[in-house]
């Protein structure tokens, strides 16, 4: 009797000691962790809403003729009249990031300056405008005429590229004239006036560019 008391016993404690192992092992195992996304699932940069706006660029270069300005952009040439104020000075501000200082021209003229380093427009009367140019770039973009003429050229290059001097002032010369019919020139007389762009020179080094200069005009 004593021995089934104890035989029973020693299965009950057993019993205890083997739940209690179960226990302990369960709890001494590590909890699972999460593995880190794979490359292939990470997430990919938040996008920006609405249309994105392609960068403007500036023009390479603006040409400076007898009619108006060309302006060269990489993927297109934009033309601009000399009747085109608005234009003009959008252009050179845009170019330039910033804007003209402006200030009246001498009395009694009806004329406006608009200057950015560099560059002069010259608004007239509210309905045209002509540029003054002394240096060779504003920004990043080059100011020349036909032929690559520009402020630093050579008095050889003016030549080269079709500019004439006259024989009152050889260090001023003219390139891409035009005749401007119903005019008569003052320095050719019996002749048609022309417009064109003049080029002045020191030295020997083009130092200016005027456009549309002329010579039936005394302004």
């Amino acid at each position: 009797m004593l021995w089934r008391m104890g035989h029973r016993l020693a299965l009950a404690l057993a019993s205890i000691v083997a739940l209690c192992l179960t226990g302990c092992a369960a709890n001494s195992m590590p909890a699972p962790t999460t593995a880190p996304p794979a490359a292939s699932e990470s997430q990919a940069p938040a996008q920006s809403s609405g249309p994105q706006e392609p960068a403007q660029s500036s023009p390479a270069a603006i040409g400076i003729t007898s009619t108006g300005l060309t302006v060269t952009y990489p993927d297109r040439t934009v033309t601009i009249e000399f009747d085109d104020v608005a234009a003009a000075l959008e252009l050179f501000e845009e170019i330039s990031s910033t804007p003209a200082i402006t200030s009246p021209g001498p009395a009694p003229s009806e004329f406006t300056f608009h200057d950015w380093e560099g560059v002069r427009v010259i608004e007239q009367y509210g309905n045209s405008f002509s540029v003054y140019i002394s240096a060779p770039t504003i920004g990043k973009t080059r100011l020349e005429t036909a032929g690559g003429v520009s402020v630093g050229s050579s008095s050889d290059a003016v030549l080269a590229a079709g500019g004439t001097s006259n024989d009152y002032d050889p260090s001023v010369f003219q390139l891409l004239p035009r005749d401007i019919q119903g005019t008569d020139s003052l320095v050719s007389p019996g002749q048609v006036g022309q417009e064109y762009v003049l080029v002045v020179t020191e030295k020997g080094v083009v130092t200016k560019l005027m456009a549309p200069s002329n010579d039936f005009s005394d302004l």
